[in-house]
């Protein structure tokens, strides 16, 4: 497949706005072979323009598309864009999902932090055209909903992105298999409400609990904010005895922590830990 510049003509005709940005056509690192699918971000910020992801001043073409808080559309480029950065998925070549995938960066801060419901940090015109404009583009690839990654998917563990923040990844990809699929999506059940702990900062409420045997991305990220107190601690992904010795002896350390060897809200939230 060539250079996606159709990727106008797919997004209006199915009812969205999609302006050009000068020069997009003629903007990009190299050319597309076959494309995968797609990747979604967020800006970081709100009052990201078009012009940031079409001339961003480190990466060049960022994205080839920016999606406004209003829900509209920008073509920033048709090449292919620095939007991934080093990751790994099923399918994808380790580190070079650049070649093979779209970039979508939407204006938005995802919350601020991350760990925020589904969907809160996003205005229902802002999600519906990017769950809309995503199962176009799908549609026109001719690939299913599953070739479709959050950036914290693709390079979560490599850079830890979390990104878009405030879309659970999994919601959205049933969202956008809807719009394929002609199918009723069932909405999601409503956030658990907060619990305030008495000294845990409320973003921590609902952190839940990381204890020995767990495995996978939460347990990197907390063995990679132990590692600045113990050099010696293998980030394996995998919470064994060594990760929780490291653990109760950090609490040890940081009353009035208990002492447990677990990561629940107040542990986390001494850590910084997010996730």
């Amino acid at each position: 497949m060539s250079d996606p510049t159709w990727l106008p003509d797919v997004l209006r005709a199915a009812g969205l706005q999609c302006d050009i940005y000068p020069g997009a056509f003629q903007r990009g690192h190299g050319d597309f072979g076959e494309i995968w699918g797609v990747v979604c971000h967020h800006t970081g910020s709100f009052g990201e323009t078009p012009r940031g992801i079409a001339e961003h001043p480190t990466w060049g073409l960022a994205s080839q598309l920016y999606l406004s808080r209003d829900g509209k559309y920008t073509l920033c480029g048709v090449g292919v864009a620095w939007h991934a950065g080093a990751g790994s998925w099923p399918g994808l070549p380790a580190n070079n999902a650049n070649f093979r995938t779209i970039g979508i960066e939407a204006a938005n801060d995802g919350g601020g932090t991350p760990g925020k419901p589904h969907h809160i940090p996003w205005s229902d015109e802002q999600y519906g055209a990017y769950v809309q404009g995503v199962a176009a583009i799908q549609k026109q690839l001719g690939q299913p909903a599953s070739h479709v990654l959050g950036h914290k998917d693709w390079a979560g563990a490599a850079q830890g992105k979390w990104d878009p923040g405030g879309i659970d990844m999994n919601l959205f990809r049933a969202d956008v298999n809807g719009r394929l699929t002609g199918q009723v999506v069932v909405p999601p059940p409503p956030p658990p409400p907060v619990v305030v702990v008495p000294g845990v900062p409320v973003e921590y409420a609902n952190f839940g609990v990381i204890r020995r045997g767990d495995k996978g991305i939460r347990v990197v990220s907390l063995q990679t904010r132990l590692k600045r107190n113990y050099s010696r601690i293998v980030i394996d992904g995998d919470f064994g005895p060594d990760t929780e010795a490291k653990v109760r002896d950090y609490q040890r350390i940081h009353p009035p922590l208990v002492v447990d060897g677990q990561v629940g809200p107040a542990t986390a939230a001494m850590l910084k830990l997010v996730g």
